[in-house]
């Protein structure tokens, strides 16, 4: 059996070939995070986001998992104006009836029809909710932007 030997020295403080040395660079720091970001991920479930055009931009936040429904309402500030949870039942064929802990947030009734697939979440009221939640979310910071030029251009 050969006997395995340490290799050599190698030099490398001085380059063959000349002077210029190029120090080694540090590895880029990792991103801070943005103190004002609105986290919209969540640690189960799946997360639904629909942006909704109106007067004060809003966008909708749904998270089901397994048989809880989580709706929340936030604003352009990241504000959580409406937090409301329901109990899901599977009724067959990707329909829900979700009954509200609290007040309905698509209507005045204590439950709601939902369809519910892989890619989307569409309420009885027609308006479809994304499992795309990074485009749903560059759609709504749009809008508020939109928004934000809008009311600053009143005030000035």
């Amino acid at each position: 059996m050969e006997e395995i030997t340490d290799a050599p020295a190698v030099d490398v403080t001085e380059p063959a070939g000349g002077d210029n040395v190029t120090a080694p660079t540090e590895a880029p720091a990792a991103e801070e995070p943005d103190e004002n970001a609105v986290d919209l991920s969540t640690e189960e479930g799946t997360v639904y986001l629909h942006a909704v055009q109106a007067f004060s931009p809003r966008l909708e936040r749904w998270v089901v998992d397994g048989d809880t429904l989580i709706f929340q309402e936030l604003d352009c500030l990241g504000r959580t104006k409406k937090d409301v949870t329901a109990n899901l039942v599977d009724t067959g064929a990707d329909t829900y009836l979700a009954t509200w802990e609290g007040d309905n947030p698509l209507m005045h009734s204590p439950q709601s029809k939902l369809t519910i697939t892989d890619t989307a979440l569409t309420p009885d009221y027609g308006e479809i909710a994304s499992s795309r939640a990074e485009a749903q979310a560059d759609i709504y910071q749009n809008m508020c932007i939109e928004a934000g030029g809008a009311i600053a251009s009143f005030i000035f």
